[in-house]
């Protein structure tokens, strides 16, 4: 079972990572939540119309898009892992926070850039 950080600011603003198991605190929460947002997504990466891997979209909470994942899984869990090591720390953006599973992504290989960039790069290795 994984654990479930919940992050409460002193402004009352409250923030989990919404998966399997949190619905109770989706409900507990419901009568004064004023919105729901996504703090990351997990999309496939289109070039000239192929499909050449996954990656996780940091950028709604300041950071920028880790590439490439084979699969949806491995992607999903990378950001999971992710958001939990922000949400245990009480970090709320990832702007001024050096993330250890992030740079040891980028040390394999992934790439953490801008999504353009990360499109632009690999359109021109497609190309050659």
């Amino acid at each position: 079972m994984s654990k479930l950080h919940i992050v409460c600011k002193p402004n009352g603003e409250t923030r989990f990572l919404y998966k399997k198991g949190a619905e109770i605190f989706h409900e507990a929460f419901a009568a004064s939540c004023n919105r729901i947002e996504r703090i990351s997504h997990v999309e496939t990466l289109i070039v000239n119309d192929q499909s050449i891997g996954w990656y996780v979209d940091l950028s709604p909470i300041g950071g920028k898009a880790l590439f490439p994942f084979n699969s949806y899984d491995d992607a999903v869990a990378k950001e999971v892992e992710i958001i939990d090591e922000i949400h245990s720390k009480g970090i709320t953006s990832l702007e001024d926070y050096d993330s250890p599973i992030i740079n040891a992504e980028i040390l394999s290989g992934k790439k953490y850039n801008i999504l353009s960039e990360i499109y632009n790069e690999m359109s021109l290795e497609l190309a050659q």
